[in-house]
């Protein structure tokens, strides 16, 4: 664990899907060992991989502690509460205002009033630049996109500094600097915008955290351990329609609109952002002035990656608006500082690399021609190019790649199957022949076997009656996954059979070995008598005063039987 990074993977719970690779808009997953780890220089903290690892190995520093000591240290701590609080807890307002005064807060306000005070700035903006193409920078994912991976567009964000900061900055300078500020949020990028600001917030949570925080204050679920007076509601002044800015165009809608709709656009989820950013790249020199409000999270902040998840999008979204609606215009005031100079000073390393360097890390992973290069996904990269440049770029592991894996096995086990002595076949449900090795068809095929490789192959998709008579004695492993031995005689000989399921109702194996070869007989027999001599040897261990002796002697027999049944040894030349 690391807490100097909003997000991390418990590498013991990590479990090798690759999920998180596949799903990561930046690819900032590295694969070390079979665990994917988040690289911390290439994160933007979508949150995706979080949301969607299916053991819940991608964690979120649990810092309900520290917010706590905060409020023990700070002679008075408010919270910065995100308007999608509306959206998650509305039934439950009083219960969570209850529990954060009786942890000691001074006081609850929303951070929409922050949003309302960038609106305005925005607006004065779009009219002082209406040439220039303007990105919000409300959303601290998407200036981390921007940051890292197209520092072409830095300049055009607005470099406002957030609802979050503004309204921190607001309520120090309310109360005083030495007050405390706390968010709470659905979002798990706000932990590092908050420590990288540095001074507005001094704790980031998110709403998963609250309710953690809640649970375990009490030992159980909040709302049946709370009781008293009705708590205290937020503090008085409240946002209009700033509080709508969790939605996607939420930020738009408090925008005065003098500016054209024509000229501004909302847009949400990183996919369709990142689609976007590379169009304005394209577009820059145009002349044509336009604001973009880019949300990372899809639908908007309401879908944060820390959210509780317990409504649906369609009833939080209308629960903002009913709270909207209830509410008078937002008084103002004596606006805070509203800017921040968002451009990251450290530009992203991208090394590149040549043809022949991707051609030969393509064949070191058994990608050797277009064949081999399905492009399936399996390994998380859209194409075995893009993966044989992260395995380039350190990130990647060979064994990621399902195909050539499946394949490698594959390959160990026909070479287990062609050496093997005995005679070993594989059948379907429909008992037609997946596998068997030479061994087996020299048992049971009346075919000439000079070129037996091609005979194997030609084999396959056989019915297995067609040897031996043999169909039968599947039908109970194949379909009651039972595994059985019998003899079976055939010709002028006589087999030891074992029958086994190896994919209930789907396929079952068989071993054949002929008893009626001297070596087999050999073998078997002195198998047997190394295994009298060792039950005698722990009896004489146990009883060794009563056998005397008569144990000695039949060691002394056995180990004669053995030796003479051992092929003779070669003769030195020399």
């Amino acid at each position: 664990m690391n807490d100097s990074y909003p997000l991390y993977t418990e590498k013991r719970e990590c479990q090798d899907c690759y999920k998180c690779v596949r799903h990561c808009p930046v690819k900032a997953i590295s694969v070390n060992d079979g665990s994917a780890l988040v690289t911390p220089e290439l994160c933007i903290y979508c949150g995706k991989c979080y949301e969607i690892c299916p053991v819940g190995a991608k964690k979120v520093p649990q810092e309900f502690n520290r917010a706590e000591q905060i409020i023990r240290l700070k002679e008075s701590v408010y919270v910065s509460m995100s308007p999608s609080f509306f959206s998650e807890f509305s039934d439950r307002k009083d219960e969570v205002l209850s529990f954060l005064y009786a942890k000691g807060i001074a006081g609850v306000s929303e951070t929409a009033i922050g949003a309302e005070y960038v609106s305005r700035e925005i607006d004065r903006l779009l009219e002082a630049k209406s040439d220039k193409k303007l990105i919000s920078t409300a959303c601290p994912v998407i200036v981390k996109l921007i940051n890292l991976y197209y520092p072409a567009l830095k300049d055009n964000m607005t470099a406002v500094a957030s609802p979050m900061v503004v309204h921190g900055r607001y309520l120090k300078e309310k109360f005083g600097p030495q007050t405390g500020v706390i968010f709470i949020g659905p979002c798990i990028a706000k932990k590092g915008e908050a420590r990288e600001e540095g001074q507005a917030i001094d704790c980031a949570l998110t709403f998963e955290e609250l309710e953690k925080w809640m649970t375990e204050s009490v030992g159980g679920p909040l709302r049946e351990t709370v009781s008293g007076p009705v708590p205290e509601d937020f503090l008085e002044v409240r946002s209009g329609k700033a509080s709508l800015y969790p939605l996607d165009g939420g930020m738009i809608q408090s925008l005065s609109g003098k500016h054209g709709e024509n000229h501004s656009y909302h847009i949400s989820g990183i996919d369709r952002v990142m689609e976007i950013l590379g169009e304005i790249e394209s577009r820059l020199n145009d002349g044509e002035g336009a604001f973009f409000e880019l949300l990372s999270c899809s639908g908007g902040c309401i879908n944060g990656p820390a959210r509780t998840g317990r409504m649906s999008f369609y009833k939080k979204s209308s629960l903002l608006f009913d709270n909207m609606k209830s509410r008078t215009p937002f008084p103002g005031g004596e606006n805070p500082a509203v800017y921040h100079d968002y451009r990251s000073t450290v530009p992203l390393n991208k090394v590149q690399f040549s043809e022949e360097e991707i051609e030969a890390t393509l064949i070191g992973l058994d990608k050797r021609n277009k064949d081999d290069r399905l492009n399936c996904g399996g390994c998380g990269y859209n194409s075995c190019r893009d993966f044989a440049i992260a395995k380039l770029q350190g990130k990647a592991e060979k064994e990621m790649c399902a195909g050539n894996m499946r394949k490698q096995a594959q390959k160990k086990v026909n070479a287990l199957i062609k050496t093997i002595p005995a005679g070993v076949v594989i059948v379907d449900h429909d008992k037609k022949i997946v596998e068997c090795n030479s061994r087996f068809l020299d048992f049971f095929s009346e075919t000439d076997l000079s070129d037996y490789q091609d005979m194997t192959d030609r084999a396959k998709g056989l019915s297995v009656e067609n040897f031996g008579q043999i169909s039968h004695q599947y039908s109970e492993v194949l379909f009651h996954r039972t595994e059985k031995e019998e003899r079976i005689r055939y010709g002028d000989s006589v087999y030891k059979a074992t029958f086994f399921t190896i994919e209930k109702d789907r396929l079952a194996g068989a071993i054949f070995q002929d008893v009626t070869q001297p070596s087999i007989r050999r073998g078997t027999i002195i198998t047997k008598a190394e295994e009298v001599i060792r039950k005698n040897l722990e009896s004489v261990q146990q009883i060794a005063s009563l056998l005397g002796e008569n144990a000695a002697e039949t060691e002394i027999i056995l180990n004669s039987v053995i030796e003479e049944l051992k092929p003779p040894a070669k003769k030195d030349l020399k």
